[in-house]
């Protein structure tokens, strides 16, 4: 019998007072795979990857309290280690991949590796996690390192539900939008919102569209919703 892994989530949200029930029952799979549930009790997980040594390393987001971002290792036996925790002002941790024997993870502004001794070492830094995605994916082809870089909103539109997320509210992330790597043509007619927190602006606000301009740089690791080699 074949087995498919499903490591599962325990998130702590604000308004929930019970753990999330793991059901594998409610995964359809083909074939005569089975699932059951490997690692419990994390915090928000986004990626999993395995080491050269088979031993699984979980990058525990830590998104929207669920509890401690880090990134950890399971043992075949099943005990836990935490290999690094991520720090409050780089949450949440995304992605997590091994290449070449060396372990690279993502947290919001920064690109990590392992070092030999286990220290976390940044590799890139200053990226672009204000808004409501983060870079996350990393891909590895001809000793180069691919990042996918998350975009600031679903629509390149700021509006109420960017405040729900809570960063709209904050003063300084105010002009936050989208910055394209690519020229955009959109339509001349503005969306328009109606705003509830007075802080941003009372009444109906128009709301900020991306900025069409591509910059000279297509690579640039600060473009938002982009793809950056390293």
């Amino acid at each position: 019998m074949r087995v498919c892994i499903l490591v599962g989530a325990c998130l702590v949200m604000p308004a929930v007072t019970e753990a999330r029930n793991i059901r594998p029952d409610d995964i359809s799979i083909a074939g005569d795979f089975s699932v059951s549930a490997a690692v419990t009790g994390l915090a928000a997980p986004t990626m999993v990857a395995f080491d050269d040594e088979r031993r699984m390393l979980i990058a525990e987001s830590g998104y929207d309290s669920a509890g401690a971002a880090r990134l950890s290792r399971v043992q075949s036996d099943g005990s836990r280690t935490t290999l690094f925790d991520v720090p409050q002002n780089e949450v949440p941790l995304t992605s997590v991949a091994v290449n070449d024997g060396v372990t690279y993870f993502v947290t919001a502004t920064t690109v990590w590796t392992l070092g030999p001794d286990g220290a976390a070492i940044p590799l890139i830094s200053g990226l672009p996690a204000l808004g409501d995605h983060q870079p996350n994916q990393l891909a590895f082809l001809n000793d180069r390192l691919y990042l996918a870089i998350g975009t600031v909103t679903n629509s390149s539109v700021v509006g109420p539900d960017n405040a729900i997320f809570g960063w709209l509210k904050l003063p300084e992330r105010r002009n936050v939008r989208d910055i394209p790597c690519a020229d955009v043509r959109s339509r001349r007619k503005g969306s328009r919102a109606r705003t509830r927190w007075p802080a941003v602006q009372r009444g109906r606000a128009p709301t900020r569209r991306s900025e069409l301009l591509c910059p000279p740089d297509r690579r640039s690791p600060g473009r938002s919703g982009a793809m950056a080699r390293c």
